[in-house]
């Protein structure tokens, strides 16, 4: 890194490979270099012409690695970090509702503050290593609502990850846990309306159908109606399980998306989670309701549910992005994962290479982009400067058109080498810029496990 003079809020990222996108196509700006103003992309463009136009500035010399846009991930569970290493107390579980019946609806119940906070700095950290520099979380802490995600919100801010929150409103734990639930997500909400932060954002946080009743469902649209957010939508698991589906239509006689939709849930600014036994009708309303669906490849083969067919939801025109429901923050992992089950699933190699591309590096970009105040996940002026340095050197020529294949059969989340969010250096050389923050997390973390586990 050189410095020269240097001049406050102002940073050049130079002598990289840059990975631009501009009017409507990614280019690779060879000896390219990104000027960033404060937390906005200025400048993107020849390095040795924007080094000299702006020598009284940080320059981070990228040493000939790619610069590119951080990664998001569309749908993540920070507090599932504590079953990490966790012993069930039950016989392990043979279907996806004793799953969530023997494993995380006991453990989101056995969370408190601390354990909330640690379980999203844990995570953000991974995410910082991982070049993940954007998420979008469901929460869920039965017997600590109130605030709970004020505390992610302050992990937020202190490791720089920049994050969409939400609370999970369900019947399972009564008509007050319901309540605190939809009080929770309004509440952040309004704190996000009223007191805005540009690395924080909310949505309306729901379980699922099958956990909440048509009250509940009409509170939550109420109580997002009674914030004045036009630009806030709703996020729910739907159809992760069969089950889901299975009770929706014995309860309700009708399919999981037909009730959200005849309740107000649906629309562009909603995140539906996974979709595995969505169909063709369902996936319809979706497209019609320009509903955004997230798919996580590796969290549906963990609880073997099955695999959503998101590659003829794309076919239609849905919105479809990529997530991980908090098995990983690594979001080049679920890339591969996600490029490969796709062709085991429906036995044709020719399938989601460019389709998997489009779900990780354009469509996390427009979601995430919904939800903040300037495009995130691409380079371009404008935008949030959220930008990842990866050190990969090919060795076969790399262009946009082989991009998706440098991504599956090349890089890896151990070539990151630097993570910069709204202009702030968070890692560099692979190392986090708050040298603290990690071992004071592990401690804490370390600390409060044996706690929760006994709670749990």
């Amino acid at each position: 890194m050189a410095s020269c003079g240097v001049r406050d809020g102002e940073l050049l990222i130079s002598n990289g490979l840059v990975w631009t996108f501009e009017n409507g196509a990614h280019q690779l700006v060879q000896h390219g270099a990104v000027f960033v103003v404060g937390d906005t992309i200025s400048e993107i463009g020849d390095s040795d012409a924007l080094v000299a136009r702006h020598p009284a500035c940080r320059n981070i010399d990228a040493k000939g690695k790619l610069i590119m846009p951080g990664f998001i991930c569309a749908h993540g569970h920070f507090y599932g970090m504590y079953a990490r290493g966790m012993a069930l107390k039950d016989e392990a579980p043979s279907t996806f509702l004793e799953v969530l019946q023997r494993l995380w609806w006991r453990l989101d119940k056995a969370l408190d503050a601390e354990s909330t906070y640690l379980s999203a700095m844990v995570f953000y950290i991974a995410a910082i290593k991982a070049g993940t520099t954007c998420i979008m979380d469901h929460h869920a802490s039965p017997n600590c609502i109130e605030n709970s995600l004020d505390f992610i919100a302050n992990a937020a801010l202190r490791s720089g990850v920049r994050s969409s929150l939400c609370y999970e409103v369900t019947d399972r734990n009564g008509d007050e846990g319901a309540a605190k639930g939809i009080a929770e997500n309004a509440r952040f909400i309004t704190r996000c309306l009223t007191n805005p932060h540009p690395l924080l954002a909310a949505s309306f946080g729901i379980h699922a159908s099958f956990t909440v009743s048509d009250k509940t469902l009409a509170s939550c649209v109420e109580a997002l109606k009674s914030t004045h957010a036009s630009t806030v939508g709703f996020h729910v698991h739907v159809a992760e399980g069969q089950h889901d589906e299975d009770q929706c239509v014995a309860t309700h006689g009708k399919r999981v998306v037909h009730r959200l939709r005849d309740a107000g849930i649906l629309g562009a600014n909603t995140i539906v989670g996974h979709g595995v036994f969505l169909d063709e009708d369902e996936m319809d309303i979706l497209k019609a309701t320009s509903t955004t669906l997230v798919t996580n490849p590796e969290s549906n083969m963990n609880n073997a549910v099955g695999i959503p067919n998101i590659l003829k939801m794309m076919g239609k025109g849905i919105l479809v992005g990529l997530g991980t429901d908090g098995m990983t923050y690594d979001m080049l992992q679920e890339y591969k994962t996600n490029y490969l089950i796709h062709k085991f699933n429906t036995r044709d190699p020719r399938v989601a290479g460019q389709e998997t591309f489009q779900l990780l590096m354009e469509n996390n970009s427009k979601i995430a982009s919904k939800f903040f105040s300037k495009p995130v996940g691409v380079l371009k002026p404008g935008a949030f400067a959220d930008i990842i340095l990866v050190d990969y050197h090919p060795p076969t020529p790399m262009t946009m058109g082989n991009m998706p294949w440098h991504m599956q059969f090349g890089m890896s989340s151990s070539d990151v080498d630097t993570t910069i969010v709204g202009g702030k250096v968070l890692m560099m050389n692979k190392t986090l810029t708050d040298a603290a923050l990690e071992p004071e997390t592990l401690t804490r973390s370390n600390a409060a496990a044996p706690a929760v586990w006994r709670a749990f």
